[in-house]
């Protein structure tokens, strides 16, 4: 079977096209850039199915940059989750209305539920059932929120 060909991710642009066993390699370049670089500023990538989740090194890295948000694990599938708090349900819907602008711009989308006075959101990705570096990425969007 021919090995799948892919254009690298937003966070090392370049028009090449690498093959999959290339980009590990490049997956680890970024996230040593993705240190130096805010993970809200870096673009969501394309994932597919197969992809690996993230490596306990690269939660390590990218979890602190989220340090509001727990990594919990549903059956066996770890997740980004956060609550957010809220004077009333009008403010409570008003953040979930621009997490849901912000998912439709990156393509990627979280479990939101919203009741009177707070927000809860997850994020993790259903294709590879596990922890993406997309997470991460809209985690510190969703956060951003806060401050808009």
């Amino acid at each position: 079977m021919a090995e799948r060909r892919f254009r690298t991710c937003a966070v090392f642009p370049s028009d090449e096209i690498i093959s999959r066993s290339d980009c590990r390699v490049i997956c680890l370049w970024c996230l040593r850039q993705m240190e130096q670089k805010q993970l809200a500023q870096a673009r969501c990538t394309a994932c597919h199915l197969g992809e690996p989740t993230v490596t306990s090194e690269e939660i390590a890295t990218f979890h602190p940059q989220v340090g509001n948000w727990s990594i919990v694990d549903r059956d066996g599938i770890k997740h980004l989750e956060r609550t957010f708090k809220f004077k009333d349900f009008a403010e409570a819907l008003s953040f979930t209305n621009k997490i849901g602008m912000i998912s439709e711009e990156e393509g990627h989308h979280p479990s939101i539920l919203t009741e009177w006075g707070k927000v809860t959101v997850t994020w993790w990705t259903h294709k590879i059932k596990g922890l993406h570096h997309n997470d991460f990425i809209m985690a510190a969007k969703t956060d951003l929120l806060l401050t808009v």
